[in-house]
């Protein structure tokens, strides 16, 4: 079954591109949206630079039963681009010293019936080397010695989990605490129940019939589940970026390239860099990200 949905774009631009006229790009960007195909695109785009915004458009609907138009505030379930959020989380509490990185989760989860919790630790869950498959089954591999994104989610989900007993609050409220730092308004944790112009989403049946997919990563927030829009994306990248967020020996923690960056490697970490956010709601793999091919911004 094919997965359809609205899509919010966020292009954060590569140095070499940042020489074009804001017209030029705009027309290179408006030729994309407008390439006819067999599904014309839906969703809302915004390209920005330095916490400047060089292009935003909104075309299409965000609800195909009532054709209720998209708007530029409308909210999105973000897939794994939580991820990175919920390790910057986690590393905010490493900044506070309520835990180690390289310390077995057992002495934060000492609940954890399975004996890999003697061996993981926060940066195997952090990269997806953990192996862990899932409760009560022994791990995929030796912890540390493999990657498996597939994994990602109850990975994600312990480290909500570590940070809940580190900080003793609630993920929702320690997440809500980091919206607030960034100004991000229209961000939630999906308990919170605040997201009112959240868009649909929809599967595209054999027949070609859409229909609205019900499934969404909210019952796993920490791995694919938060709320936002493309406005409050961009804020929470210019926030991460200029230090409102963490501190600098962690923050280099995250951007310094290593063989698996934290938060994914299919979220990049750099303050410019050019992605294409696909917020669309997939039932297996849930990577939101494609690179912008700087040979077609540059044509």
């Amino acid at each position: 079954m094919k997965i359809l949905s609205t899509i919010l774009i966020l292009v954060l631009l590569f140095p070499a591109l940042l020489s074009a006229k804001p017209s030029s790009l705009a027309s290179k960007i408006d030729a994309l949206l407008s390439n006819k195909t067999h599904k014309s695109f839906n969703g809302v785009v915004l390209v920005s630079e330095g916490g400047r915004t060089l292009y935003s458009q909104v075309k299409g609907i965000s609800n195909f039963s009532t054709k209720k138009k998209l708007q530029p505030n409308s909210q999105f379930i973000i897939g794994s681009i939580s991820k990175q959020i919920t390790a910057v989380l986690v590393l905010h509490e490493l900044d506070k010293q309520h835990l180690k990185l390289d310390v077995p989760i057992r002495a934060y989860l000492p609940e954890l019936p399975d004996t890999w919790a003697d061996t993981v630790t926060i940066d195997h869950l952090l990269k997806h080397m953990h192996g862990i498959k899932r409760l009560g089954s022994p791990t995929a591999f030796t912890p540390g010695t493999q990657f498996d994104y597939g994994l990602a989610d109850i990975g994600y989900r312990l480290l909500s989990q570590i940070v809940e007993r580190t900080s003793g609050k609630s993920f929702e409220m320690v997440s809500a605490e980091a919206f607030e730092i960034c100004g991000m308004t229209h961000t939630f944790h999906p308990d919170v129940k605040q997201y009112k112009s959240l868009v649909n989403g929809y599967t595209e049946s054999e027949d070609g019939r859409l229909e609205f997919d019900s499934l969404s990563f909210i019952n796993s927030p920490a791995a694919g589940g938060f709320i936002s829009t493309a406005e409050d994306v961009v804020r929470w990248n210019t926030a991460l970026h200029s230090g409102e967020l963490l501190r600098p020996k962690s923050y280099n923690l995250m951007i310094t390239p290593k063989k698996v960056p934290f938060g994914s490697i299919l979220f990049p970490v750099l303050p410019i860099t050019a992605m294409v956010l696909r917020l669309i709601r997939r039932m297996k793999f849930c990577s939101l990200v494609r690179r912008v091919s700087r040979r077609v911004l540059r044509r």
